[in-house]
């Protein structure tokens, strides 16, 4: 693979998350004139949900992986994604109903105080059903990247998304339905997208419910289950960094938070080309390896530079953005100088390390390919709750640093973690199982 091919490859799932995060940030505008409240009953609300579709839905990469595999067999396609569906449905309910039973509590518990319990209760409880929804349509998602239709998803993911945004703007402008307006738009744009990603599904030739019983496998359930627990507890440890922002920016202060949640929402779309480079870096590795040629080592070599190359070619431009218009990007958000301050001065931070970001994040689905998963949940882990925790919190409020001494630790913290996953993929590479 050259650098023209992973770059163009890796395009159409950048722009299909480019358009969740850019929704996510429109939907951020609608509400801010509400009142930072409401941003921060948001962000913490969406902290959690996003960190609860991480453990809900990361099955569907193994789903992904196992499509690949079966692609070229019918019947074993469908049973594949009949028994992600079960996953998503059938397991992921009773999680479902046990986090609304205690949403209350969860929110107590991730710092907000009463008053902003009482803002946004319905809308976090709203946010938690809507993690059903997105399980579905995210099975049907992972059968077409399975399948290579990367451009396919990627229509259907913008459509969704302008459809959401349009809704939201009626229901909050028209239906005066407030801060619940955000809730009720994602619930309904992510049935639209089951509906047509099911119409597309039954294009190709599926038929997913026909001989279900002899589809139904209770080893593929364990399997993918499994997996998707164990990834999404690697991923839970790169993104607690996020529940930490929004626990220690709560007890610093409101203002500290809302351009907390602000900032996290605006970086989400930086991380977006190291998941688009990541998700097909992936599948190289998992190709190079299947062929089992005796140039192994020097194609994932190879591969590491040229991921290295496209992780540059996307993180500079946005690095000079962030330098030459940090207060202008700011504006955009709030009004409040105390706000925009702090905002401008870690955008000026983040553009110094965002490609460590996008490395790590490109290296953790690499080794993710080598099917190392319980290695990598070991050092993220690790990582995350021995390093990051405690040197936030040592700065943050030890050092009297504040909002600033959260995000010096988290840079750092990212420096590290690309460390040892290079290392951990220079390992895999030198191994012996693939080299002959």
């Amino acid at each position: 693979m050259s650098t023209k091919q992973l770059f163009k490859k890796s395009i159409p799932i950048i722009l299909s998350q480019s358009s969740s995060v850019i929704m996510g940030l429109v939907n951020l505008i609608f509400i801010s004139s509400f009142g930072y409240q409401q941003i921060g009953i948001v962000g913490i609300s969406n902290v959690f949900i996003q960190n609860a579709l991480i453990i809900l839905i990361s099955f569907t990469f193994q789903t992904s992986l196992n499509v690949v595999k079966a692609k070229h067999d019918k019947f074993k396609t469908e049973t594949e994604i009949v028994n992600s569906l079960l996953v998503a449905t059938m397991i992921n309910l009773p999680i479902i109903i046990i986090l609304i039973t205690f949403s209350k509590q969860i929110l107590n518990l991730l710092g907000a105080s009463q008053e902003l319990v009482n803002i946004g209760l319905t809308y976090f409880i709203i946010r938690i059903v809507s993690i059903l929804f997105i399980s579905v349509s995210r099975v049907g998602v992972s059968l077409f990247r399975g399948l290579g239709k990367n451009r396919l998803t990627m229509y259907i993911t913008i459509l969704c998304n302008i459809i959401n945004i349009m809704l939201n703007f009626v229901c909050i402008n028209i239906l005066k339905f407030g801060l619940n307006s955000l809730a009720y738009s994602l619930l309904i744009s992510e049935a639209i997208q089951i509906i047509i990603l099911a119409y597309f599904i039954k294009k190709e030739g599926y038929t997913i419910f026909s001989d279900f019983r002899k589809k139904v496998n209770m080893r593929i359930i364990k399997k993918v289950n499994f997996e998707g627990y164990k990834i999404g507890l690697q991923d839970i440890g790169l993104t607690l960094t996020s529940v930490v922002f929004t626990m220690f920016a709560a007890k610093i202060g409101e203002k500290e938070l809302a351009a907390t949640e602000i900032l996290l929402n605006l970086l989400t779309l930086t991380y977006l080309p190291g998941i688009g480079i990541g998700i097909i870096s992936a599948l190289e590795v998992g190709e190079i390896i299947s062929n089992q040629k005796q140039n192994i080592r020097d194609q994932l070599k190879k591969l590491r530079r040229i991921f290295i190359k496209v992780s540059l070619l996307f993180n500079v431009p946005v690095s000079v953005v962030f330098i030459f218009f940090s207060n202008l990007i700011a504006s955009v958000f709030t009004t409040d100088s105390a706000i925009i301050n702090i905002l401008v001065n870690i955008m000026w931070l983040s553009s110094i390390f965002l490609i460590f970001d996008t490395i790590q994040m490109i290296l953790t689905d690499c080794v993710r390919a080598f099917e190392k998963n319980n290695e990598l949940l070991f050092v993220t882990l690790i990582l995350s709750m021995f390093l990051f925790v405690p040197l936030s919190y040592f700065m943050s409020f030890t050092l009297n640093m504040g909002i600033y001494g959260m995000w010096i630790s988290f840079y750092f913290y990212l420096v590290v973690q690309t460390i040892v996953l290079n290392y951990l993929y220079s390992k895999e590479m030198r191994g012996k199982g693939y080299y002959e």
